[in-house]
């Protein structure tokens, strides 16, 4: 046997290993379209996201939002201003307490709504030195209550 004929013979072989490959990797993208695999699919398909924080920040990089789970198990939002002061505020506490906080510009409560988990709902306005100072409460038997404190706290009118 000449070499131009084993030459021959190897060119005949590499002609058939090339299209054998070519029709594994058609056959491969046949079987991938017609029985896909979720285990292939890329993670960001998924419906669901876990994670123990979110934290969104705006275009220079400052924390604007954040969203997690406290080690105490307090489920926070916190939304905040440009100049990181913390403004509004969602939280549900394990056992079921709720509360929706405004702050003012210096990041001190101002305004508070709540629902404890006795269903005791109230509605409390702070002074600037976090006092509360006048409040508005619904007891789980209708009972209402108002009240009006001084800046050292003394309740000066209350009803009923």
């Amino acid at each position: 046997m000449t070499i131009e004929h084993r030459l021959e013979k190897l060119e005949k072989e590499n002609r058939m290993l090339k299209r054998l490959f070519v029709l594994a990797m058609v056959g491969l993208v046949v079987w991938l379209i017609v029985y896909p695999d979720k285990s292939l699919k890329a993670e960001s398909s998924s419906k669901v996201i876990e994670a123990t924080a979110f934290h969104l920040v705006d275009s220079s990089g400052k924390t604007r939002g954040l969203f997690n789970v406290s080690s105490a198990g307090l489920v926070q939002i916190g939304l905040f201003d440009g100049k990181k002061k913390p403004r509004t505020l969602l939280a549900v506490s394990s056992n079921g307490d709720s509360s929706l906080i405004f702050s003012n510009s210096k990041g001190q409560e101002s305004i508070e709504l709540s629902l404890s988990s006795d269903n005791t709902s109230s509605f409390v306005f702070f002074d600037t030195k976090n006092k509360s100072r006048l409040l508005f409460g619904v007891a789980p038997s209708g009972t209402t209550g108002m009240g009006i404190k001084d800046s050292y706290g003394n309740i000066i009118w209350s009803a009923p």
